[in-house]
């Protein structure tokens, strides 16, 4: 027995002669503020992608430009850059190409129209949505250009490819300008502002009409809105489902509060959004004014300025297409011509004021969305807690105390 106890002593000491020696010295210290980490990393995460997005803008652009000026009249229908030699552009989207141009019918001889395609592979992305997407729209000797730059997938069986949605946003801009040929003054410098935001849908692509549609008014990086960190009670609100609630119970705020009052039949609310919303188009300071917004990413608001509730969101992308169609293509070539202010642009086309048109096209499209058929279609603006509400909430809490203490108070006499 002695004998065992001394073994089992000195393979006690030979491992702590070993491990003692691997044991760390002291503990590192628990980091004081792991939130701002965790918002640094975000910050830098955004930085990078920012810096990817302004590279890919500026080379396309570039590339764009380089077309147009060896071009002696018109471009191929499909560009590519950065495939292969051999390789071509599907023949699906070639086909929706000329479909398009078909339905345009005759346009303005001094527009020319083309697309560039390029692989978002040197650009390390996989789907290209966290780069440019766009429109170079520039005049070249008294000729309009319009090149709509996407990206484009393929694969060693297949040609390039750019998708029909994307393919139909690219284009609809550009659509325009052949149609109905350069804006006047009035039109130009407000979509100049909006980055052409308001013509991203096409009036001769059909599938848009049917369906859920897009809300009446685009969606705006809110700096002033800040997501609560995780912590154990927002992660036990998100398992028990509280925050889709919330979601769900909440007015749709990413329209703004002009945009909710337009939906809600406030004629001057409408006019305010459409006129007053040109703080989405020029957000990034080094986008050049040849540029239009892109498809893929939100512009940041420019310096010293904060998006918040109040600040009006640009119309949404179907805006002139649902125009067309409801005035028809001679009034909006009126409209679209025309070198007066938008508002008395409109008023001289259409014979009604802005305001008007607005605040019933905003309330037919809210009605269209997926929020209205399967939330609630009712925007409720203002305070609409009742003055009796506070007293039977309290009424009801004094009962609820009593009938506890009561409860209580038999089970102790039991």
């Amino acid at each position: 027995m002695a004998l065992n106890l001394r073994r089992a002593a000195f393979t006690a000491l030979v491992l702590a002669a070993v491990l003692l020696p691997l044991r760390p010295r002291g503990r590192p210290a628990p980091d004081p503020n792991p939130g701002d980490r965790q918002d640094r990393s975000r910050a830098l995460a955004e930085e990078l992608s920012s810096i990817v997005f302004r590279w890919s803008a500026q080379e396309q652009r570039d590339s764009a430009l380089a077309l147009i000026g060896a071009s002696a009249d018109r471009l191929p229908l499909i560009v590519l850059s950065g495939f292969p030699d051999a390789a071509g552009p599907a023949k699906t989207d070639l086909a929706d190409l000329s479909g398009l141009a078909q339905r345009i019918g005759p346009g303005d001889s001094m527009v020319r129209i083309g697309v560039l395609a390029y692989s978002p592979d040197r650009y390390q992305h996989r789907s290209g949505w966290g780069l440019y997407q766009g429109n170079l729209i520039v005049q070249r000797n008294g000729i309009t250009w319009c090149i709509a730059i996407v990206t484009a997938y393929s694969t060693r069986l297949e040609p390039a490819q750019i998708g029909r949605h994307r393919l139909s946003w690219a284009t609809a801009p550009c659509a325009f300008l052949a149609a109905f040929g350069p804006p006047g003054d009035g039109v130009g410098r407000w979509l100049g502002d909006l980055g052409y935001g308001p013509a991203r849908v096409s009036p001769w692509v059909a599938p848009w009409v049917s369906g859920n549609r897009d809300g009446p008014w685009s969606a705006l990086p809110d700096r002033s809105f800040i997501w609560p960190r995780e912590s154990r009670g927002f992660l036990l609100s998100r398992a028990i489902g509280a925050e889709r609630i919330a979601h769900l119970l909440a007015p749709p705020y990413w329209f703004g509060a002009p945009g909710l009052r337009c939906i809600a039949g406030d004629s001057t609310s409408c006019r305010e959004a459409v006129l007053q919303s040109g703080i989405s188009g020029r957000g990034e300071q080094w986008l050049t004014p040849d540029l239009t917004v892109s498809l893929s990413r939100f512009p940041p608001p420019p310096p010293g300025s904060v998006i918040g509730l109040t600040t009006a969101r640009p119309p949404g992308s179907s805006f002139l297409a649902d125009l067309v169609h409801s005035q028809g293509r001679e009034r909006f070539q009126a409209f679209w011509r025309s070198d007066r202010p938008v508002a008395d642009a409109f008023a001289e086309a259409f014979g009604e004021p802005l305001g008007d048109w607005t605040a019933r096209w905003a309330r037919d499209l809210w009605l269209s969305t997926w929020e209205a058929r399967y939330r609630s279609p009712d925007i409720i603006l203002g305070v609409t807690l009742r003055p009796s509400w506070p007293i039977l909430a309290l009424s009801w809490t004094v009962v609820t105390i009593l009938l506890a203490g009561l409860i209580a108070r038999r089970r102790q006499v039991t």
